[in-house]
C-alpha cells in the first residue's frame, strides 16, 4: 500500500526541519527544553487559521482553555500532544475546528500547565476540579475525551484515574497515536530512524522524566498502559501509524486490552507517522471522517457541509 504524496512531502518536511537531529543531541535538547521553559511562560494565543466554530479563550484557575462552538450540548475535551513539554499547533486548532463544526459539539482545549515547570500533578489537580465542576452542568454520557500523542495518553490515564475515584467516566474515549508508556522501556527499532522524522527516544525519556517529577514512570497516571483494570474503562478508539515509533507500544496496549476483554477499537494505518489524522493529508481525511462518525454515531446528528 502507497502512501499519497502529500503524506511523504509533510514526513519529509519535518525531517528537514532538523527536529529529530537537534533534540538527540543532549546538550542541545537541554537548551531546548529551557527555551520552552520560558516560551511556555508566555500568554497562549490561537493560530491565525479561518475558523468555523469561533474558538474563544477562557482562563479558568490560571490555565488557558480555547472553546470551539461554545454552548453545545456534547462536550468533547482535547488534550493536545508534545510531549508534555510544548504547545499547541496550528493543526491541533484546525483539527478541533473541523471535528467540532462538523458534529456539532463544543470542544475544550485546556493549554494545561507544561514540564520541565510543572509535573503532571500540577494538570491533575486542574482536571479533576474542572471536570468535577463540567458534571453539575453535563451528565457523562455527553463527554468524550480526545487527545494525541501525550495528550492522547493524559486522556487515557485521566479516565483511569476518574475510575479509581469513583467518579462517573466519559462516553467515549478517541485517542491519536497515544503515548501510553512514558518509561521508554521499549527501545525504538532502526527502521524508525529513516521512517518516523519526529519522535526520538533520547528526548521522549527526559520528557517523560520531567513530567514525573519524583514519581515512578511506571504509575498508571503517567504510563496509562500499567492500568491493571482495562475492562472498566469506557470505549475507546484508537489510532496508529506503521510510520511511527510508538507503534509498538500501541499494539502492547491492544494486546493488554485484548487480555482484560477492555472494548477497544484499534485502527492501524499503513505507512502513516504519528499522530497523522491532524495534519493536512488525504489520509487524514479519511480518518476524521471516520473519528466524525463515532461521535455522532454516540447521540445527536452531524452537521453537513464545510
Amino acid at each position: 500500500m502507497s502512501r499519497s504524496f502529500m503524506a511523504a512531502f509533510s514526513a519529509f518536511a519535518i525531517k528537514c526541519a532538523g527536529y529529530k537531529k537537534k533534540v538527540a543531541d543532549p546538550e542541545r535538547r537541554e537548551k531546548y527544553i529551557e527555551k520552552l521553559r520560558k516560551n511556555n511562560e508566555k500568554p497562549f494565543k490561537a493560530p491565525p487559521y479561518f475558523y468555523k466554530s469561533k474558538p474563544e479563550k477562557h482562563i479558568e484557575k490560571g490555565v488557558e482553555l480555547f472553546y470551539f462552538n461554545k454552548g453545545k450540548e456534547r462536550k468533547i475535551i482535547y488534550l493536545h500532544g508534545g510531549a508534555y513539554c510544548e504547545q499547541p499547533l496550528l493543526p491541533h486548532f484546525s483539527f478541533c475546528d473541523t471535528i467540532s463544526y462538523k458534529t456539532d459539539s463544543e470542544i475544550i482545549l485546556p493549554v494545561y500547565k507544561k514540564s520541565p515547570e510543572y509535573t503532571f500533578e500540577a494538570t491533575y489537580d486542574f482536571l479533576d476540579g474542572f471536570y468535577r465542576e463540567l458534571l453539575k452542568s453535563t451528565a457523562a454520557e455527553n463527554i468524550i475525551f480526545m487527545g494525541d500523542s501525550s495528550g492522547g495518553g493524559l486522556a487515557l490515564a485521566f479516565c483511569e484515574y476518574l475510575n479509581e475515584k469513583g467518579l462517573p467516566m466519559p462516553k467515549k474515549l478517541i485517542l491519536l497515536s497515544p503515548w501510553v508508556d512514558i518509561s521508554m522501556d521499549t527501545p525504538f527499532k532502526k527502521e524508525f530512524d529513516t521512517v518516523d522524522p519526529s519522535l526520538q527516544h533520547g528526548f521522549l525519556k527526559k520528557a517523560g522524566e520531567n513530567w514525573a517529577g519524583s514519581t515512578d514512570v511506571h504509575d498508571y497516571r503517567l504510563s496509562p498502559i500499567y492500568y491493571d483494570k482495562l475492562g472498566e474503562l469506557p470505549p475507546m478508539t484508537v489510532y496508529y501509524g506503521t510510520y511511527e515509533a510508538f507503534i509498538d507500544d500501541g499494539r502492547r496496549f491492544k494486546e493488554k486490552c485484548e487480555s482484560e476483554r477492555a472494548k477497544l477499537d484499534y485502527r492501524e494505518y499503513e505507512k502513516m507517522n504519528h499522530c497523522f489524522p491532524i495534519y493536512p493529508i488525504p489520509e487524514a481525511k479519511k480518518a476524521q471522517k471516520e473519528i466524525i462518525e463515532i461521535i455522532t454515531k454516540i447521540n445527536g446528528k452531524k452537521k453537513k457541509g464545510r
